[in-house]
């Protein structure tokens, strides 16, 4: 019995003489294909779980704010992508689902007003009490936890819209 590798018809070294390769078999690139189709379906069901595990942890409701990141204004108008972010907040107020709406944002290079305060004259415009609306100027993450936490308020909702983009 010979143990040398099949030789695969056609292969040959430059003298022309055959050499001996060694060729998978079919099952073989079967069972590594069946495996790699196998780990792609673990992770992308890992994912699935991960994102609805996360999605009954972050399900508004019960929250006491709604926190508006800041984005960009034009004079004393929000972007496109703030004003959804707005817009978004106010709904979840409007539907009971935030009992206050948080914005956030500062006085970037150029503006005269600062990101927060445009939002928060936004909001006011389109009906909700001022008792429920709070603009923080130049909040970090730390500074607006701390804020919400001292006032006794759990469960905030970050609001960046229905469909998150950059702004």
């Amino acid at each position: 019995m010979d143990d040398a590798p099949p030789r695969h018809p056609g292969v040959a070294d430059a003298a022309g003489a055959a050499v001996a390769v060694r060729v998978w078999p079919r099952r073989r690139w079967l069972r590594v294909a069946l495996a790699a189709a196998g780990g792609c379906g673990l992770v992308a069901g890992g994912l699935v779980a991960r994102v609805g595990l996360a999605s009954r942890r972050a399900a508004p409701g019960d929250a006491h704010a709604a926190v508006v990141l800041s984005a960009a204004i034009y004079g004393s108008r929000p972007s496109p992508v703030f004003e959804e972010r707005i817009k978004h907040a106010i709904d979840l107020y409007r539907s009971g689902r935030v009992r206050r709406i948080v914005f956030t944002g500062g006085v970037a290079p150029g503006d005269v007003r600062a990101e927060a305060a445009v939002a928060r004259a936004y909001a006011l415009g389109r009906g909700v009490p001022p008792e429920d609306v709070e603009a923080l100027e130049a909040a970090l993450e730390e500074e607006i936890t701390g804020r919400l936490g001292a006032r006794g308020w759990r469960g905030e909702t970050s609001a960046t819209g229905p469909n998150p983009r950059r702004s």
